[in-house]
């Protein structure tokens, strides 16, 4: 991975990614909960039910497309491995040396706090790295499991050998599992964007999504 890419700018697309995949789902699952409990909003969805079926497609074809992308393998695609991947091979990016510079160059010139706060900054290990990798690579392995054969076979392209029984495709999903994903996902962009904007020692359990919340 020869080429220089701004580590800010990744973490920019990769977070952008993660925003766009949770609020799709959890606009979908706000859709089907309030008409699941409110028999007058059910009555109202049914009697324009092309118009929202159009809308729940949309919603999901958004989240499986944007999904594969954040966990796309191809060594080419802006995704959460090549991010990981440019972090490690470019650590000197996070040195305590590398921060100051970025302060300095923010601010135009040296703040009166910056001698303490570098001070202070952590400074991390390869080991760092692959101990986060580690929660990826765990939702990774739900996603290709459960989410990738829909995201393929439906959303992506359409397989023929499914066009009759796309449900049974959907039958291993569980909303847990995606909370999970969209949960770890989040912790890591933010983790590795504190630590380089901040020199923050990686604190995984620190970090919430709450991107449900700002959903109706």
């Amino acid at each position: 991975m020869s080429k220089k890419y701004d580590i800010q700018a990744l973490l920019d697309e990769i977070h952008s990614e993660i925003v766009v995949a949770s609020q799709a789902f959890f606009a979908w699952k706000s859709i089907h909960n309030v008409a699941a409990k409110d028999k007058c909003i059910e009555k109202a969805l049914n009697n324009n039910a092309l118009s929202w079926n159009i809308y729940l497609h949309s919603l999901q074809a958004t989240f499986f497309i944007t999904i594969g992308r954040i966990f796309d393998t191809d060594s080419r695609s802006c995704s959460i491995h090549f991010l990981f991947r440019y972090c490690k091979d470019n650590i000197c990016e996070f040195k305590k040396k590398s921060l100051k510079k970025r302060r300095i160059k923010e601010a135009g010139k040296e703040p009166d706090y910056l001698k303490d706060f570098i001070k202070r900054a952590y400074e991390p290990s390869q080991k760092d790295f692959k101990t986060l990798k580690k929660e990826v690579t765990r939702v990774q392995t739900v996603y290709e499991t459960h989410l990738k054969p829909v995201r393929h076979k439906v959303f992506a392209h359409k397989d023929a050998a499914h066009i009759h029984d796309t449900s049974l495709l959907f039958k291993g999903i569980k909303i847990e599992d995606v909370e999970d994903i969209l949960e770890t996902l989040y912790k890591a962009e933010r983790v590795i964007r504190d630590l380089y904007e901040n020199g923050h020692k990686m604190n995984f359990g620190y970090w919430e999504l709450k991107e449900e919340k700002y959903i109706l």
